[in-house]
């Protein structure tokens, strides 16, 4: 099967999907642009993709398909046989290799340089595989980092159709170490060498002690999608941890990170974000972070521009539900969130002193929303339409060192738990039933606000 799914920036959600000059058989979902082929054939086609905002604005892009099986190679933990086995696997489909090391080519320096299987698209079988590629940078404080360049392997790992398949970390905790690898700063798969065209979807991530991935945030067109990332940490504090963490340097563009499931975390992130230019983070779960350092979706240094952080649900994060230092985060939307069972905060919003224009909008927040920080030169941070309930007064945002002109407020509902806004689940009760649709993450929506023309679609 083929099967993707649409990332828009900007205009004003929700949308609507259409496809035209399609092939028979592939289908589009109209309310999420999930696009499916179940049995690709022929050679080239060139569908075309086009999306509607709720101002009736349509843009439309076009892209090529290649059918060609002889680009795919694969894994399967139960049946695969090694590829330096008395009678190898040879990755296809009848012949699967069985472990990660064999689709990296071997566990030594040469192994990491080796190119055999660059630009193949991996599918991974069900089974539970392991992080036992070359591993390097191993130190007293570190197990390192298995590389993956995109330039030499594969960067696109695909669970097989039907399949779920899962990557054990083996580091549950301070366990004291795996081998002669500490566990407490466990090892990771790293895409770098820019990451270009990293593609990771379907599969279920476990037991990882700081992060599942890092990816080079100069890397393009970076995708992570329909994963579920459980169980994170403890680990010390200060190692940047997160299940998916970009490296900061020069900025990469159009990153998607969608429909995925991140829980079970002490001490660490959902998701930590470095140095990416058009970043879309969308239909995500994050729940269960605990930890002084625990935050749910972080935007961190920069530069960062044009990060869209959509309808996704933030449940029970200690510290930040969403926020990240903001350092030279030059624009962002965070729109049609839900954020429950916060700790400390549900948002900060300008950690550093350092963000321009922030965007939110139709979120429901249940937890103190902080602005720190913000001069003359900061923003501004826009509030518009959101439901707000905490315990603070006036407009319900809580300002440290910031000043009040620099945020910008406009039809917010705004209470404390008793007034009872929202029930458990963070739905408007029926006693506010009016603003189902245009207060709020709830989706029903015929009175959003237009986006800043700076932020139309793409």
């Amino acid at each position: 099967e083929y099967n993707i799914r649409a990332t828009v920036i900007g205009g004003a959600y929700p949308y609507t999907f259409t496809l035209s000059n399609a092939p028979s058989g592939m289908t589009i979902n109209s309310g999420t642009g999930e696009i499916s082929w179940s049995n690709p054939a022929g050679g080239s086609v060139s569908p075309r993709i086009s999306v509607t905002d709720s101002e009736n604005v349509t843009v439309s892009s076009a892209w090529t398909i290649t059918v060609d099986a002889s680009r795919f190679i694969f894994l399967d933990a139960v049946n695969g046989r090694e590829f330096d086995a008395a009678t190898p696997g040879t990755g296809t489909l009848n012949n699967p290799f069985r472990r990660i090391r064999d689709l990296y080519s071997g566990s030594d320096y040469a192994a990491k340089g080796d190119r055999r299987h660059a630009n193949k698209i991996a599918y991974f079988r069900a089974g539970t595989y392991y992080i036992d590629g070359f591993i390097e940078d191993v130190s007293t404080n570190s197990a390192g980092r298995m590389a993956v360049l995109d330039t030499h392997k594969p960067v696109a790992w695909l669970a097989y159709p039907g399949n779920a398949p899962v990557i054990d970390g083996q580091c549950r905790g301070l366990s004291p170490q795996i081998g002669s690898r500490p566990c407490n700063y466990g090892a990771h798969i790293a895409f770098y060498a820019n990451g270009h065209n990293t593609y990771i979807d379907g599969f279920r991530l476990v037991n990882m002690a700081v992060h599942a991935f890092r990816t080079a945030g100069s890397g393009n067109f970076q995708v992570f999608r329909r994963n579920r990332f459980s169980v994170n940490g403890p680990t010390f504090e200060g190692v940047n941890q997160g299940f998916i963490t970009t490296i900061t340097g020069e900025p990469g563009y159009f990153m998607s990170i969608q429909d995925n499931v991140f829980e079970d975390i002490e001490q660490g992130v959902c998701v930590k974000l470095y140095a990416t230019f058009r970043i879309t983070l969308e239909d995500n779960l994050c729940r269960n972070v605990r930890g002084n350092e625990s935050e749910g979706f972080a935007t961190k240094g920069g530069p960062m521009e044009r990060v869209t952080i959509r309808h996704n649900v933030v449940d029970n994060v200690y510290q930040h539900g969403i926020g990240g230092n903001m350092h030279f985060l030059l624009s962002a939307e965070i729109l049609f969130n839900k954020i429950m069972n916060s700790g400390v905060n549900a948002m900060v919003v300008n950690q550093n002193g350092n963000a321009g224009p922030v965007y939110i909008e139709r979120n429901t927040i249940v937890g103190r929303v902080e602005v720190r920080s913000a001069s003359s030169t900061d923003g501004p941070f826009y509030f518009r339409n959101n439901v707000i309930i905490n315990n603070d007064p006036g407009n319900h945002l809580f300002f440290v060192d910031s000043l009040a002109t620099r945020v910008v407020t406009s039809d917010n509902l705004v209470g404390t738990a008793s007034a009872g806004i929202v029930d458990s689940s963070g739905l408007l009760t029926n006693q506010y039933g009016q603003y189902r649709g245009n207060r709020g993450f709830e989706i029903g929506d015929t009175a959003r606000p237009s986006p800043p023309s700076s932020l139309r679609a793409e």
